[in-house]
């Protein structure tokens, strides 16, 4: 109702011979239009394939890696695994959803929309989070209280449906840890949308995409042409048009010599140069894309520009988790641990990037063998990062025989 009432506010205070354009309703609705005249939404620009592969890539890799409640009490550490809030971050946020998808839900809003929000279900009785619901950024509001200034969100959600376990209309005081907000880059309450910014980057790579599906399905531009001076009886076009497919059709007949009778000339018909660009239109697009989200072009398909071999394949990917998904990691750690400190002030969450390695059996394995040899980790730890039973012994952190305290070293000659 609230945009059926503001349509109908302008329509008041606006000129009634000015009609509401099509590009300003579409606006209204969400569906920002951009030059290339495809109307681009958070939700329709997921059918470029660009724009898909990069949220799925930082939505995905990151859903992959553990979460490690940890307690910190002055210089003491403890993994925290028997707690119910481990149980929440890393197997069921709540009866609806696994912790994976959780995660991707969150990360595909803010990377799409600038936005997520979670609501964090609280038991009056124990003092405890029982669970953590996602809410659609479309049905949340940022306001300041006339009176204190202190910032709350408006939460309306639509009758009949239901956002989590939240109904009607209500307000949530992120002070009070009643809501999480995870918000991209932005300068004012709600982060911007890197969809929205760079709409006519997106809308002119589904424009190029959209082109190239007509120009296959509709075009009827044939490969060659047989010119014959005069005019053919129908007997004779028949036969050539059989002796010719007859002669070069299939694959086996390829590049063999045609030998024309009566004159008759071969012209072959090329893609003209305006109807061939939109194919470098469409490569450029999505390294224009992957510029968008941080992504290093060769992690969504595009080889072209970089490199495949060795180390630089290897320096790629090594960036891509140091700048593109650090970032992410770190926020949504941040917004998190301020519900998690209400209920216990001495853990922290973090996001365990190890996990990432499962299927590197060689690279943890080293990893393992450099903890072991630096006497930082014991046996037992180490197989338990592989969900191994514990053996005797275990716990001794050992080192090397040749190493000894720094202070103890006998001074030079």
């Amino acid at each position: 109702m609230s945009l059926v009432r503001s349509l109908i506010d302008r329509r008041n205070v606006s000129d009634p011979t000015n009609p509401i354009t099509g590009a300003e309703l579409l606006e209204m609705f969400g569906a920002t239009p951009s030059s290339a005249g495809i109307a681009v939404t958070p939700e329709s620009s997921l059918q470029c394939t660009a724009v898909y592969a990069c949220v799925r890539l930082i939505s995905e890799s990151i859903a992959a890696m553990p979460v490690d409640l940890i307690e910190r009490k002055g210089k003491v550490r403890r993994v925290v695994d028997d707690a119910p809030m481990a149980y929440l971050l890393n197997e069921e946020p709540n009866p609806e959803q696994d912790a994976g998808e959780f995660w991707r839900y969150l990360l595909t809003c803010s990377l799409l929309h600038g936005n997520a929000f979670v609501y964090p279900q609280w038991n009056n009785a124990t003092g405890t989070i029982d669970g953590f619901w996602p809410i659609p950024p479309g049905l949340v509001e940022p306001k300041r209280l006339e009176t204190t200034k202190e910032l709350m969100y408006v939460l309306r959600v639509p009758s009949g449906t239901r956002a989590g376990t939240l109904e009607g209309t209500l307000a949530l005081f992120p002070g009070k840890g009643e809501i999480l907000h995870y918000k991209a880059l932005g300068t004012g309450l709600m982060g911007l949308s890197p969809i929205g910014l760079a709409r006519e980057a997106v809308g002119l790579a589904m424009a190029a995409e959209q082109y190239g599906a007509k120009f296959f399905g509709q075009g009827a531009r044939p490969g060659g042409v047989i010119a014959v001076p005069g005019k053919l009886s129908d007997q004779g076009y028949e036969r050539m048009q059989t002796q010719w497919k007859k002669a070069h059709e299939g694959l086996s007949r390829s590049h063999l010599t045609a030998i024309l009778e009566q004159g008759a000339t071969w012209q072959a018909i090329t893609l003209p140069p305006e109807d061939a660009q939109f194919i470098e239109t469409r490569r450029y697009q999505l390294g224009e894309i992957a510029r968008l989200y941080g992504v290093a072009p060769h992690m969504i398909g595009d080889v072209e520009r970089s490199t495949s071999w060795g180390k630089g394949i290897e320096s790629q990917a090594l960036q891509t988790h140091t700048m593109t998904l650090t970032p992410w990691l770190t926020r949504l750690e941040r917004t998190t641990q301020r519900a998690i400190r209400r209920q216990n002030e001495f853990w922290r969450m973090r996001f365990n990037p190890a996990g990432l390695l499962r299927g590197d059996l060689a690279a943890r394995y080293r990893a393992y063998t450099l903890a072991l040899q630096g006497g930082w980790k014991c046996v037992n730890e180490v197989r338990a990062l592989e969900d191994d039973d514990p053996v005797p012994g275990g716990d001794v952190y050992r080192q090397l025989a040749n190493m000894q305290p720094a202070e103890s070293a006998p001074a030079p000659a």
